[in-house]
């Protein structure tokens, strides 16, 4: 823990200037539960300002932002900004430097690239990337050459991708080729150099594609589908017949991947022979998947033929068998309503999955009653949360695997054993760990941090579906800044492919409104806005 400043939480156990998102695009470009009790499991990283309240932040903020645009503050003081405890300084400041930063100031910003803390280095190269400073390729090659963390080398390799220098593309080879056990940096590693250079990518492209790491093929998937769509048309039927599910702890992430590119691919008709294999391919594997990938299959044939067929696999062959040689895709891409796969429903939004997770808000607004009173006489919100929980919890199958998180300004995790554990030995010890959960009481604990958390959870095993709930904006984690969030949450979502539903306490209003549909369409999830009060008498 030594060189993070005092006020910065940076924990394990622990139960601005807004960015416009076309001047992230650079990150988006390819771009335990026992059986007879519940404990925390090890959380992720988490960044909270302990020593700040929220208005205090963003007077700091401000000022931070104040002393950058003047342009006479040192550099160390510009660095300590970009790991200042707030995510609303660090945010503010990194979107001041890319609208407002001169040219002097980012040239002297470079040295800042050798700096000993991740936020810092990561904050840097992500406005080198945005800004298009050349100058930055050099210090950039150093820092990745020196051992950093997993998400602040993929950061630095986004930034060499972004700037597209020919001098980049022999060292980050250099550094692909020594990921062998990396999966994934060398994915990283293969997305920057296929922006770095398509063209002498593609080799090293077309090779990945047989890679033993599901991030690695992923990662060549998205290249090729960047470059040559009738190339990834033409071999996609093959990834789907060689797709492991039962070994690959994330499930059946390169079928979740075909399934997304097909919903929203344009000119269908163009394409009805590739898509004629495609969707052969995906019927005759069928058996292999349940749950989630088995509901967006049908959700597929669905929106690809317009026929309303149930949720069948032998009605859709037999279908298949009459009509497709001659079958011609529907044109228009709209994605129908789910088919009913549903094996329970949360807050009104239906359960397909087998590999669930509930990551629910513990932060202050959810002591709040129907009156919108903070601690009032009668049920809260997280009352409801609970009961909620529990009567979803009874009507899941027993073999699906569901996991909670709970998150204030930290997070606790419950469920996540190294093995999977079926909910039919762990579902009263999860109902129990509900029951017992509070807002936190110190002061600045109880803050919403759902990146931090949400990320966490993206990255653990058996987990293919999310469903949040909330009842407010975050307002602590590593990033805040909307842009800021999407672009890192897109990052860390590409290995994995999990579906991200949103239930919301109240209406939603604004910037929160549109940042909360934008991460849930960035997933194939859905949006809705519940009244936790009048679902009482449910």
């Amino acid at each position: 823990m030594s060189g993070w400043p005092v006020s910065m939480t940076k924990c394990r156990g622990q139960g601005g200037g807004r960015l416009l998102a076309a001047s992230l695009a650079f990150l988006f470009a390819w771009t335990s539960v026992a059986t007879t009790r519940v404990a925390g499991a090890e959380e992720g990283e988490t960044f909270v300002d302990t020593k700040r309240g929220i208005a205090a932040q963003r007077d700091a903020a401000d000022a931070a932002a104040k002393r950058v645009v003047a342009g006479d503050a040192a550099l160390d003081e510009i660095l300590a900004f970009l790991h200042d405890p707030s995510a609303q300084v660090r945010d503010r400041v990194v979107s001041t430097l890319i609208e407002k930063g001169t040219s002097e100031q980012l040239d002297a910003l470079l040295r800042g690239l050798g700096h000993r803390e991740p936020l810092v280095i990561e904050g840097l190269a992500e406005v080198f990337a945005v800004r298009g400073h050349a100058a930055a390729t050099g210090p950039l090659l150093i820092a990745l050459g020196q051992r950093r963390p997993v998400a602040t080398t993929a950061i630095l390799l986004d930034a060499l991708g972004a700037l597209r220098s020919p001098d980049s593309w022999k060292p980050v080879l250099s550094f692909f080729k020594k990921q062998k056990k990396q999966a994934a940096l060398q994915a990283a590693a293969l997305r920057s150099l296929a922006r770095i250079d398509p063209g002498q990518a593609r080799a090293l492209v077309d090779e990945s594609l047989g890679s033993k790491f599901a991030e690695v093929r992923l990662a060549a998937m998205d290249a090729l589908r960047g470059s040559d769509l009738e190339a990834w048309l033409g071999r996609a039927p093959g990834w789907i017949a060689d797709d492991v599910f039962d070994d690959d702890p994330q499930g059946p992430r390169i079928w979740f991947a075909v399934i997304e590119e097909l919903r929203t691919l344009e000119d269908r008709v163009k394409h009805a022979d590739a898509l004629r294999s495609i969707v052969g391919a995906f019927l005759e594997r069928g058996d292999a998947v349940k749950g989630r990938a088995r509901a967006d299959l049908f959700s597929l044939l669905e929106g690809l033929t317009g026929e309303s067929i149930a949720a069948d696999l032998e009605l859709w062959r037999e279908w298949w068998k009459a009509h497709g040689a001659q079958w011609t895709p529907s044109a228009v891409g709209a994605t129908p309503e789910r088919t009913n796969t549903a094996v329970a429903k949360f807050h009104g939004l239906p359960i397909d999955s087998f590999r669930v997770v509930f990551l629910q808000d513990l932060s202050g607004g959810m002591t709040r009653d129907a009156q919108g009173k903070y601690d009032g006489a009668g049920p809260s919100r997280l009352d409801q949360a609970k009961r909620e929980l529990a009567k979803t919890l009874e009507r899941l199958d027993d073999q699906c695997i569901v996991r909670l998180v709970y998150f204030a300004s930290f997070f606790e995790t419950f469920g996540f054993d190294r093995k999977a554990v079926p909910l039919g030995k762990s579902r009263r010890s999860l109902i129990a760990a509900s029951a017992e959960r509070q807002v936190p009481k110190k002061p600045h604990y109880n803050r919403g941090n759902l990146y931090d958390s949400l990320v966490w959870t993206i990255q653990q095993p058996y987990v293919d579906t999310i469903y949040i709930l909330t009842e407010g904006a975050p307002t602590e984690g590593k990033f805040l800044d909307y842009d800021r969030f999407l672009a890192h949450l897109e990052r860390e979502w590409r290995p994995y492919r999990t579906r991200i539903h949103v239930i919301s306490f109240g209406e939603l209003r604004g910037r929160n409104k549109n940042f909360l549909e934008k991460m849930a369409k960035l997933t194939g999830g859905e949006v809705r806005e519940v009244d936790p009060f009048a679902e009482a008498g449910d």
